[in-house]
């Protein structure tokens, strides 16, 4: 039996690594000359150094990823961000607070300034979110804490404005923050690029164990029965997939594929992002920091780069990029030790298909791992696997996939 996965993000990454680690040969097919899909690192030449496609922050309780780094020898590769209290400014008036879940349910100075532990007690109602319903209709917090805190959380996690979001999505968010080892643990990101982390030691440990790497492979079409995917038909060969074979697509909902296979996941609204980078002194310390009042909304600095993070971003995809870095240098600049710092060199970078629109109702039109076709299974962050589309969901979804690919009575 072999394995043949398309598409190497961290979700085809996982999947492969899954079936190596049960002895089952795999094959990954990757479109671009790199890895890693959304989750990955490139030069940049003007800066001389490698920029990140975005801060992928992760929680200490997501399970499926510290399963990925375990695996691959990376979990070294994280720092930790935010562990007594995750800092924000507020770029208005250079306000300052930490945020300490569940601390703030009694703690003054682990909550947002203006709100109450009421404000919290009263949002506990969000914890059991309705898979239908709007987020905002749950909660029943002063508009201070909808500002501070609520929409920050809200807009980050699921890359949709609290007002359009989906209930049950932000529930399964706040759980995990609240709960061991969440928020209460800080955040955590690279300590270097995303290459670095999750991507370069995977396919590092896929070659010891024997797995095969192909970049610059872009799928171009597939041969395939009412019940079995037959034929995979790349830019330069033709795979047969034998019978006792599985393929599983690691793509993104929009990949011309789906049509092939007769799939349609246009229903599926998207969201973008926008991230903005600075080159700056390489001597400012690492720091993590959420942003309100203004148009950016995270910061985070390492390694000579400023990275502002702006979710759900629809407004200001058409407003041009050099207004876009100005305004943002103006509100970052003080938090960097000299508000007339002059503008730095900067890189902006629109991701208008950033993932999926996290609306209520979505699981429904969010893909099973299992298909119409036999051998055929599916991974990625934007399938049905309860989370919202972040770093944990792809991974999950490619361990899943990959064990699924695995059973063949079930197929």
């Amino acid at each position: 039996m072999r394995v043949h996965i398309i598409g190497g993000g961290v979700a085809g990454l996982a999947a492969a690594i899954g079936c190596v680690e049960r002895g089952v040969a795999v094959t990954l097919y990757e479109a671009a000359p790199q890895l890693g899909g959304r989750c990955r690192s490139y030069r940049h030449d003007e800066f001389g150094c490698d920029l990140d496609n975005g801060a992928h922050a992760v929680l200490a309780n997501n399970a499926a990823v510290h399963r990925y780094l375990k695996t691959i020898g990376a979990t070294d590769r994280l720092a930790t961000f935010g562990r007594h209290g995750l800092p924000f400014v507020d770029v208005r008036d250079r306000a300052t607070w930490k945020l300490h879940l569940p601390q703030g349910l009694w703690a003054k100075s682990a909550r947002p300034p203006g709100t109450s532990a009421w404000d919290l007690i009263c949002s506990a109602r969000l914890l059991w979110g309705s898979a239908n319903k709007a987020a905002h209709t749950s909660l029943n917090a002063s508009i201070t804490a909808v500002e501070k805190l609520w929409e920050p959380l809200c807009t980050s996690a699921l890359n949709t404005p609290l007002i359009e979001a989906d209930a049950a999505l932000l529930s399964t968010v706040v759980r995990g923050m609240m709960g061991w080892s969440g928020l209460r643990s800080g955040l955590k990101l690279p300590v270097h690029s995303l290459t670095h982390t999750y991507l370069a030691p995977a396919q590092e440990w896929l070659q010891r164990h024997g797995g095969i790497v192909h970049l610059q492979s872009p799928l171009r079409d597939v041969g395939k029965s009412n019940t079995h995917v037959e034929r995979l038909i790349f830019s330069q060969t033709e795979v047969t997939v034998q019978a006792a074979d599985a393929v599983v697509f690691a793509l993104p909902p929009w990949a011309p594929v789906w049509r092939q296979l007769g799939l349609n996941f246009d229903i599926l609204a998207l969201s973008p992002i926008v991230n903005v980078h600075f080159r700056i002194a390489p001597t400012h310390a690492s720091r993590f920091v959420g942003l309100i009042g203004g148009l950016s909304q995270w910061l985070w600095v390492h390694d000579g780069v400023a990275t502002v993070t702006i979710s759900a971003a629809d407004a200001h995809m058409n407003t041009d990029g050099d207004t876009l870095a100005k305004t943002i240098w103006t509100e970052i600049a003080p938090l960097l030790g000299d508000p007339q710092m002059p503008l730095p060199p900067v890189h902006v970078v629109k991701e208008r298909r950033a993932t999926i629109r996290h609306v209520p109702g979505v699981a429904a039109y969010r893909p099973a791992i299992r298909t119409i076709f036999q051998n055929v299974f599916l991974a990625g962050d934007w399938v049905n696997t309860g989370l919202p589309c972040t770093l944990e969901s792809a991974v999950q979804a490619g361990f899943s996939a990959g064990l699924a690919c695995l059973m063949p009575g079930l197929r």
